[in-house]
């Protein structure tokens, strides 16, 4: 896999090297024009072996509907300061005749682009660009050959209805259609801070903490999965299994299962209610010899309102050697959680209210059409 894309970059790296510090004339600029030709008059050399168009690709972003992608944008162009036609030929007929050579180039150039559009794997686009790129030289080949033979307009006028009419028909899809499917995945993590409600606020008191834990969406549903803990403290003397003393530094953990259903869902905003099942634990933090392995946990359900910023979305549909290649879609998004879990310990009871704000990563794979 290595060698691949190390011979990727050989053969195209040094075009973007030269391309930095020679004069290059892109097919969009128009029609040629003989103040194209820039290069110094080498005698010893054909004119008609003096203009060379060449086909190249690199990664590229472009922005459309406030989202971000990242495409191969291929380009087809001549170096300025190496093509050459002496005074004698710049004429109307020999500008023509190189004009067709660019058409030809470019007629190639955009199934260049449609093959590299559906490609997934770096192997499959090189090859696909080493054998069209090798099939438009045939072409141009069988044109300079066949032209030199007549040397008539006849030939010019043929070959410009070829390929004005091909390149009429072909459009240069730089942006392929995308579809993007109603499932996938994200990877959440943030801090929180939780308060208690009830008998339990009496006893324990909570702080900070952290949580991580994966969203997973598909159609209009979301699942949840979090783990997220908190520190505290004693703050009365309760017995369970053992004395707990006032003080005692204690880890909160709560563990939840839950399913919601966005009251909307658009570009920017998500806000989603939800209702599940969840476990709250309380155990010591062992900082105390006297007491330790105390725990106590409770099952009960959970339900609060999640709320997701999309900070930035950008679709990647370059070639590339993660998902094994595949297209994919990505979120980052701002998240903020308000939970409430029913805390049922046989001892006291109560309500977990967590607070929670952090980062998701959100990813899918997409399609082509």
């Amino acid at each position: 896999m290595k060698f691949v894309l190390s011979l990727l970059l050989l053969t195209f790296a040094p075009i973007y090297i030269f391309a930095n510090e020679l004069e290059f004339r892109h097919y969009e600029e128009g029609k040629l024009q003989w103040d194209d030709f820039t290069s110094v008059q080498d005698s010893t050399m054909d004119s008609t072996s003096l203009f060379k168009p060449y086909i190249s690709f690199k990664k590229e972003d472009i922005e459309r509907n406030d989202s971000n992608f990242t495409v191969i944008k291929s380009y087809n162009f001549i170096f300025k300061n190496k093509v050459y036609a002496p005074t004698e030929k710049r004429t109307n007929e020999q500008l023509r005749y190189y004009q067709i050579i660019f058409d030809i180039k470019e007629y190639y150039r955009r199934e260049i682009q449609d093959s590299i559009n559906i490609r997934t794997l770096f192997e499959g686009m090189q090859s696909q660009y080493l054998r069209i790129n090798a099939i438009s030289d045939s072409v141009i080949t069988t044109f300079e050959l066949e032209y030199q033979n007549n040397k008539n307009t006849s030939v010019l006028e043929k070959w410009e209805n070829i390929y004005n009419t091909k390149l009429v028909k072909t459009e240069l899809l730089l942006l392929p259609h995308v579809t993007i499917p109603n499932f996938g995945v994200s990877l959440d993590i943030g801090g929180r801070y939780g308060i208690y409600t009830g008998e339990i606020k009496e006893i324990i008191k909570p702080n900070y903490g952290y949580y991580f834990g994966f969203t997973v969406f598909t159609k209009d549903l979301f699942f949840y999965l979090r783990l997220g803990t908190v520190g505290g403290k004693v703050k009365k003397v309760f017995i369970y299994e053992d004395d707990w003393p006032e003080g005692m530094g204690l880890n909160l953990t709560e563990f939840d299962l839950s399913v919601g259903y966005p009251l909307f869902n658009n570009s920017t905003h998500k806000l989603t209610p939800f209702i599940g099942w969840g476990v709250h634990e309380i155990t010591d933090k062992g900082d105390n010899e006297f007491y330790e392995n105390l725990s106590t946990t409770s099952h009960s359900f959970v339900a609060g309102l999640n709320y997701d910023l999309i900070l930035h979305e950008s679709t990647n549909l370059a070639p590339s050697f993660l998902f094994s290649g595949n297209k994919s879609n990505k979120q980052d998004i701002l998240n903020i959680r308000l939970s409430l879990t029913n805390v049922n310990h046989s001892f006291f009871k109560g309500n977990s209210i967590m607070l929670s704000v952090g980062y998701s990563i959100f990813g899918r794979l997409v399609s082509i059409e």
